[in-house]
């Protein structure tokens, strides 16, 4: 019999991707990732960071109910240093993180398993709860859209390499999301009715900012306005926290690190036709050989737009859209669809015109 390592954090989706996978036949062992350094125990984190005690309770109760073992891996120290540093960094530097694609890529699907592997525990595949579907196609394995669109979390799974999609198994990716839930009811899964995570922090991200420098807010033509409480509060395109009273509504165009500036503008400054991407990954590993025409995502919310992303120097790319784009934002993943399965993917480097 076939074995399979989940991923369990305490939510309906993963509980039920191992319960498919039981009934499929496999044997299951969950895996629970924890990343919360303590304190505030019991306290409802409302993100995906946050004190974890109800989550690892409720991944204890989902393992007990299938009858399947759990694993406990001690992942605080490799989440601070690559997936909160960084996402301390980029925020310093003026630019918007994506934390959740640097955990998946470098926590869930390869430290994680291979910490599993490290305690002697094997396994033939390992899976998660997230939307999205992995599909075969002339020797290659391609990440693409959930059926539930509006669930659809490839984006954040879009830097994933062949190795670690290849041993990967992603069995709500076929269902809607009211489906899982009516799985769970009828199974007696004790998590069918949990909500679920919305954001990546509990609360603001004022406690890893404490030393933010307040700076000028200044106009497309340099005139200062007033004065914001720390660029790493303001992300392109936001309107509120800003400060200051305007006859029309201004919002962030662009975010200055050097200078700690924020440059702000009416709606229509915030329109972007074209941005590059440094590096750009493509979904076979190889770089881009020439111009290409794909569907362009830019953030977790944004209806992809069709493109042209053109290869230059350093595997980097410049992608050009067919009508201007809200918010372009530096730092932020870019991924290109062709269809509905992810071409490739990279973080916005720099806006242009």
């Amino acid at each position: 019999m076939r074995k399979a390592l989940v991923a369990v954090s305490g939510g309906v989706d993963s509980a039920v991707a191992a319960l498919l996978l039981q009934k499929a036949g496999y044997r299951v062992c969950a895996v629970y990732m924890r990343t919360w350094p303590g304190g505030a125990e019991g306290t409802p984190s409302g993100g995906c960071y946050g004190p974890d005690e109800d989550d690892l309770s409720a991944a204890q109760a989902v393992a007990s109910h299938l009858g399947v073992p759990l694993l406990v891996i001690d992942l605080r120290r490799e989440f601070s240093s690559q997936v909160l540093d960084y996402f301390v960094s980029e925020y310093t530097k003026g630019r918007t993180p994506n934390p959740c694609v640097v955990c998946n890529r470098f926590l869930k699907f390869e430290l994680l398993p291979a910490a599993v592997r490290a305690t002697g525990e094997t396994f033939d595949l390992f899976a998660t709860g997230h939307y999205a579907r992995i599909v075969r196609e002339n020797g290659r394995v391609l990440l693409a859209m959930a059926a539930d669109r509006a669930k659809d979390q490839s984006y954040f799974l879009a830097f994933l390499r062949q190795e670690h999609l290849a041993g990967t198994v992603l069995p709500v990716g076929e269902l809607r999301k009211a489906q899982v839930r009516e799985i769970a009811r009828k199974a007696g899964l004790p998590v069918h009715e949990r909500k679920e995570s919305q954001d990546f922090i509990s609360g603001s991200r004022e406690s890893f900012f404490p030393r933010a420098q307040p700076g000028p807010i200044c106009d497309t033509g340099g005139k200062r306005l007033g004065t914001h409480r720390g660029i790493v509060f303001y992300t392109v395109g936001q309107r509120t926290g800003l400060g200051i009273s305007s006859a029309t509504p201004l919002y962030v165009v662009s975010i200055e690190s050097a200078t700690n500036t924020l440059i702000v503008g009416p709606a229509e400054a915030c329109y972007r036709k074209t941005a590059v991407v440094a590096p750009f990954q493509t979904s076979s590993g190889e770089p881009l050989s020439c111009a290409r025409r794909f569907r362009v995502k830019i953030r977790s919310s944004h209806t992809p737009a069709q493109a042209t992303v053109t290869p230059l120097a350093n595997d980097a790319v410049r992608i050009e859209f067919d009508r201007p784009q809200w918010a372009v934002t530096p730092g932020q993943a870019a991924v290109a669809y062709e269809k509905t399965t992810v071409a490739g993917a990279g973080f916005l480097s720099a806006q242009e015109g």
